[in-house]
């Protein structure tokens, strides 16, 4: 599939990577749902949430940029 191959994951990684930021982002909604409610709680818990899921994104797509720079050089050299 040209979505796993764009972004260098077999289906077992993509599954699990897709099913962590689910959860992670039901945690978050859940927070978000108790701080409509009570807003002197849990007042940064969903930013936090999807900061550490942009930065896990970020890494991701850094590296398989790096990757795409290394192949494309290795096939220039051939």
């Amino acid at each position: 599939m040209k979505h796993l191959e764009e972004n260098n994951e077999t289906y077992v990684q993509h599954l699990r990577k897709a099913m962590y930021f689910s959860g992670c982002l039901l945690v978050g909604s859940c927070g978000s749902f108790v701080h409509a409610f009570l807003p002197c709680i849990l007042k940064e818990s969903t930013s936090k949430v999807i900061q550490h899921i942009r930065s896990i994104m970020v890494i991701q797509t850094n590296n398989n940029f790096v990757l795409r720079q290394r192949e494309k050089e290795e096939n220039e050299t051939l």
